[in-house]
């Protein structure tokens, strides 16, 4: 990636991006979030497996074929993870979050964002699916303990691993 232009190393093995390289990921970064909302939006996979699949389809989308999703999708400004898509003209701002794992018991808040790191965990992403703990959905955080946080969702109680609810962002 040196010799491409796309980095370049400083010392204690840190590497740095290179504009190029940051332009280069930023372009990745949005082909996935679009692939994202393609295969959620239009092809209806499961909202716990699309991470994984726009991964395979993130460097496979052209500039052209980036234009049409854009076109098709009406240039969402978030994936359905709640994540930012990098260039939308339709900026989200969800304001300051929080983890969900931080919300003190009886606070109400409403579930933003899910780290991408928690996308490649395909059994939580599932569990969060089964409870209903997508982006835009309300919840009330209950009492907990040191391992869950239970919490209700529309009436329902739900309990969520605690190591889960910290990757799972929230506004108050």
């Amino acid at each position: 990636m040196e010799g491409e232009g796309y980095l370049t190393p400083a010392q204690e093995r840190v590497l740095h991006l290179t504009d190029t390289g940051r332009d280069y990921a930023t372009s990745v970064l949005r082909r996935h979030r679009l692939a994202e909302c393609l295969l959620v939006d239009v092809l209806k996979v499961p909202w716990a497996e699309v991470h994984e699949e726009a991964c395979r389809l993130e460097h496979a989308i052209s500039d052209n074929l980036e234009q049409h999703l854009v076109k098709l999708l009406g240039d969402p400004g978030m994936c359905p993870h709640g994540n930012p898509i990098p260039g939308s003209a339709n900026i989200v701002d969800p304001g300051p979050l929080q983890a969900l794992a931080e919300v003190r018991p009886g606070t109400r808040c409403v579930v933003r964002r899910i780290d991408e790191h928690l996308q490649t965990q395909v059994p939580h992403m599932v569990d969060l699916e089964r409870a209903r703990l997508l982006p835009g959905q309300a919840v009330t955080v209950g009492e907990s303990d040191d391992d869950l946080l239970v919490l209700d969702v529309d009436g329902v109680s739900v309990s969520l691993a605690r190591v889960v609810a910290t990757e799972v962002y929230v506004s108050l």
